[in-house]
């Protein structure tokens, strides 16, 4: 289902059919996709996802794999410090950075 959701993303922006994409599909190569196309990609996983995909690692974004790859370590993380944040919270600490609330953990529910 995630890869469909994806695969649905990747189609609107290259104006394909969602059948069309394959892990092994490359933005530039086989879309003839530029950076502001693979740009869109990014805001439209980062909506659909709801996590943040730091902008150094948009470079390395090449393939549907990669941007695959990308959602699932992204996820991982955040579903990581939602409990790390959690756990601090209902223990009564917060996690602390500087003497304040991690930004880590900041709007984390």
């Amino acid at each position: 289902m995630e890869f469909e959701k994806l695969q649905n993303i990747i189609a609107d922006v290259a104006g394909v059919d969602p059948s069309e994409i394959k892990p092994e599909t490359t933005f530039v190569a086989d879309l003839g996709l530029d950076s502001l196309d693979v740009y869109q990609i990014v805001v439209g996983i980062e909506d659909e996802f709801k996590i943040q995909v730091p902008d150094d690692a948009i470079e390395h974004v090449t393939s549907v794999q990669d941007a695959a790859d990308l959602i699932k370590k992204a996820v991982e993380n955040k579903k990581y410090l939602s409990t790390f944040c959690n756990t601090n919270r209902q223990s009564g600490r917060l996690a602390l950075f500087k003497g304040r609330q991690s930004p880590l953990c900041r709007g984390m529910r």
